[in-house]
């Protein structure tokens, strides 16, 4: 079953007096409990790609559908809620709040659900426990590592339950160990829950441990190999 599917999708954007095709009539169909790694170098289109898959940002032209919803009618609260409710995002920065301790950011999606704050402090705490951190779930992002802080965003991610995990340079910030350590977080993730993962990155490493590559250059895709794992 599709869960993405992206048709004849443009982006532009006004460069000073020049409109620039950042996306260019893209086509793309992505299936139910995929592990996909979209590749490319920098200003090939993959955030502006992501964006739009994270309903961050819109299409100039073509529609973009999610579990067979179309998003163009909809207004900015809609989409805010859709993103909370279906889609779960991690950052290269992570973007914990720091004035809140790990445990509390793992709930703050929660809290813009309105769910009842001890059941939001016990999902939040399963998936710390998931992410091995209840440790230092009473401890501020400043006092984790790099690891640990990714790991509390992972959590913070997955605590809504979404349709969708979007990971933008999930190890862009972290050294080589923990980037492998994070990435291994990830693959055994989706062998665990079967969620429909994306990795967004510049690494072929990466990419090349996922089961289907799309790479993109000048806003097309040069590139869709799915791979045996």
């Amino acid at each position: 079953m599709s869960l993405i599917k992206l048709d004849h999708i443009v982006k532009t954007y006004q460069v000073g007096h020049e409109k620039r095709d950042v996306l260019k009539d893209l086509c793309l169909t992505i299936k139910e409990g995929s592990l996909v790694a979209i590749i490319g170098a920098s200003g090939s289109g993959k955030t502006t790609l992501m964006n739009i898959i994270g309903l961050l940002d819109q299409p100039t032209l073509g529609e973009y559908q999610l579990r067979g919803q179309s998003f163009h009618n909809l207004n900015a609260d809609d989409l805010a809620r859709i993103r909370n409710q279906e889609i779960g995002f991690v950052f290269q920065f992570f973007y914990l709040l720091p004035r809140l301790n790990a445990l509390e950011n793992v709930m703050l999606p929660l809290q813009y659900q309105n769910i009842d704050p001890k059941l939001a402090q016990e999902k939040a705490l399963h998936w710390l426990e998931k992410m091995g951190l209840t440790h230092v779930a009473q401890q501020k992002p400043q006092q984790l590592s790099g690891g640990q802080q990714q790991r509390v965003a992972i959590a913070r991610a997955l605590v809504t339950n979404p349709s969708l995990i979007l990971a933008d340079e999930p190890t862009g910030a972290l050294d080589s160990k923990t980037s492998d350590d994070i990435l291994n977080l990830f693959i055994s993730l989706h062998a665990h829950t079967q969620k429909t993962i994306i990795i967004i990155t510049h690494n072929p490493q990466i990419a090349e441990q996922c089961h289907r590559i799309i790479q993109l250059q000048d806003g097309e895709i040069i590139r869709d190999e799915e791979r045996q794992k």
